[in-house]
């Protein structure tokens, strides 16, 4: 996995990183199945707290959104946005799929009425998860972690 610090002052926390959406999906795996660091760090990252009374299956740890219920099973991840990018990072743990997706453009995305995030993320997770019960390599080129 490679990345490079980008040095943005308007991303705050953020990180200040570059990455493929490959070794995003490599980082996610390895974090959302104890592969990432040594310990057991699980417990602690998926200990969550609702983020608003009326969203009770959704959940704040340790830097990771927890999804309890969904159309594919519970989901681990995070979405980002800065000005111009938008970035979406998620674990299947049902399906041992992770996704990611990366977008050079916030517009029609961030300021629309649709949930254009979760449009995108179902669309690549449904492929995802084919990819992972076929093992079809022609369709997935093994961007799928």
């Amino acid at each position: 996995m490679c990345g490079k610090s980008l040095g943005f002052p308007v991303e705050w926390t953020g990180g200040g990183l570059l990455s493929t959406s490959r070794d995003l999906a490599r980082w996610g795996a390895a974090l959302y199945t104890g592969r990432a660091m040594t310990g057991d760090y699980l417990a602690e990252l998926f200990s969550a707290v609702p983020v608003a009374p009326d969203l009770p299956a959704v959940t704040y740890g340790a830097g990771v959104a927890v999804y309890s219920s969904g159309p594919f099973g519970p989901v681990y991840g995070h979405a980002g946005w800065i000005p111009g990018y938008v970035s979406s990072l998620r674990h299947y743990p049902k399906y041992g799929v992770t996704i990611t997706f990366q977008i050079n453009t916030d517009i029609g995305i961030i300021d629309s009425d649709d949930d254009v995030l979760r449009i995108i993320e179902e669309r690549v997770v449904v492929h995802g998860i084919l990819c992972r019960m076929y093992s079809d390599q022609r369709h997935c080129n093994g961007t799928f972690q």
